[in-house]
């Protein structure tokens, strides 16, 4: 039967005995919150209906991703490299972070690449340096992750480090909200409603409007209430636009 807990433990016995994939995989999962019950060896009954508690444990998720790091984990040197960027202010070290997405990237890692994109986003001071970081998020996004494919297509529509091309922009925007991407959902949503880099499509656009707005994204929904106020084919339906305002 299915137990988070007793999986846990196992992957921890074995990433002790060294074994690099089951270090990688414990980081992994105590970045997605991993219960506190893995480091323990005692058996309760209650350990086997624990389920991932969705906040991050950053030093264990640094410790076992450091040591798979080491061990030579290309994916781990980039999750390393996250966690020194995005955990606690003690954990934080940005310089050592690029040195581990460095190393990733060099061996053809995409999430190497996506986390230097996003570190010389930050850091940019010239041209040079803001068209680099793209060329980071443009290797990411060639590999398919969403994120970077979400900001390649915000850089492409501002023309930021790269020229502008909308129709490539609403492309990204396409690829990035098929992979969940929240804000990229409601950016494709909205560039069908417009018809923008796209043939006009109100129904289509509608759709992807109501995905990142049933996930949180208040632009999105009043985007719903605007487009329920408006009517079109259909006349104004002012109780879901109410909905969709509040």
């Amino acid at each position: 039967p299915r137990d988070l807990v007793e999986g846990g433990r196992w992957l921890r016995r074995a990433a002790q005995a060294g074994w690099m994939e089951a270090q990688f995989t414990l980081a992994t999962l105590y970045l997605a919150g991993l219960p506190e019950a893995v480091e323990s060896e005692s058996f309760a009954l209650s350990d086997a209906a624990q389920g991932l508690t969705g906040k991050p444990n950053y030093v264990r998720a640094g410790f076992w991703a450091k040591k798979s790091a080491e061990a030579g984990s290309v994916d781990a040197q980039a999750l390393y490299g996250y966690v020194l960027s995005a955990g606690p202010e003690g954990l934080r070290d940005e310089n050592e972070a690029r040195i581990w997405y460095r190393k990733a990237a060099d061996a053809n890692c995409p999430q190497g690449h996506l986390g230097l994109g996003l570190a010389g986003l930050h850091s940019a001071r010239s041209d040079e340096e803001l068209a680099a970081a793209i060329g980071h998020l443009r290797l990411a996004a060639d590999a398919g992750i969403g994120s970077a494919l979400y900001l390649m297509g915000i850089a492409y529509e501002r023309g930021t480090g790269i020229a502008q091309d909308i129709e490539a922009a609403t492309r990204c925007y396409g690829q990035a909200a098929e992979q969940h991407i929240r804000a990229a959902q409601a950016r494709y949503g909205l560039a069908l409603v417009e018809g923008r880099g796209i043939e006009r499509d109100l129904s289509r656009g509608e759709t992807w409007l109501r995905k990142a707005a049933l996930k949180g994204d208040f632009e999105a929904a009043a985007l719903l209430g605007d487009l329920q106020v408006q009517g079109g084919d259909l006349p104004p339906n002012y109780i879901e636009a109410a909905n969709w305002y509040r």
